[in-house]
């Protein structure tokens, strides 16, 4: 199990999304 606990949810991935 690696250091996977707090996803990025404040950085915007590179999506399509307006």
């Amino acid at each position: 199990m690696t250091r996977r606990r707090k996803m990025p949810e404040s950085r915007p991935k590179k999506t399509k999304i307006q």
